[in-house]
């Protein structure tokens, strides 16, 4: 949440239309997933290419594509301006602090500031859209199963549910290793906090 708050600070404009665009995308492809399952369960004396059924796959399939490459294009230009204001923030802060202090960070802790820790924010960034599209393109799945099975979308639930708690308590038994690795990065995200 502290990554989309220093996103929407940036740039709640270009955040907004990059999920909107992402949530298109994935509403669209889950209509393009009904509409093609539609089509393959009608019956054999049913006309399948009628012109209505062409347009209406089509249009979801530019809809589907069109929203996406927006929604990629302003995140690129969301994450390539929070690069640069990250990195200008940093380097202010740097400029500012006392020599000591520099010192007990030494040159390798700067650089991984500099470098490392601001490419895995940015990393984090341009998973954005994806995570728009991939979570409307779920919610649309999920209501087209339930339009078809009450039963389907239970043990579907069952079945996250199960996953879910399984890949957190994995997570939790190997975050202590991990935690020794996120002091640098823990560090450039307080350097970024602070004013």
């Amino acid at each position: 949440m502290g990554l989309i708050r220093f996103l929407l600070r940036r740039s709640w404009r270009l955040v907004s239309a990059a999920a909107a665009a992402g949530i298109i995308s994935g509403a669209s492809s889950a209509a393009l997933i009904a509409l093609i399952s539609h089509i393959l369960n009608l019956p054999e004396g049913v006309s399948q290419g009628s012109s209505a059924v062409m347009a209406a796959f089509l249009g979801l399939a530019v809809v589907v594509m069109l929203s996406s490459i927006v929604s990629q294009l302003l995140l690129i230009r969301l994450s390539q301006q929070a690069i640069f204001g990250m990195r200008m923030q940093l380097m202010r802060r740097i400029l500012h602090t006392e020599l000591r202090q520099l010192e007990s960070i030494g040159s390798a802790g700067l650089m991984a500031s500099l470098t490392e820790d601001v490419h895995a924010i940015t990393d984090a960034i341009n998973r954005i859209p994806f995570l728009c599209i991939d979570i409307a393109t779920a919610l649309g799945c999920l209501i087209y199963i339930t339009w078809l099975s009450w039963s389907g979308l239970v043990l579907l639930i069952l079945l996250a549910a199960v996953t879910a708690l399984s890949c957190i308590r994995f997570l939790d038994r190997k975050s202590t290793r991990l935690n020794s690795s996120h002091t640098v990065i823990s560090y450039a995200v307080f350097c970024l906090k602070k004013k």
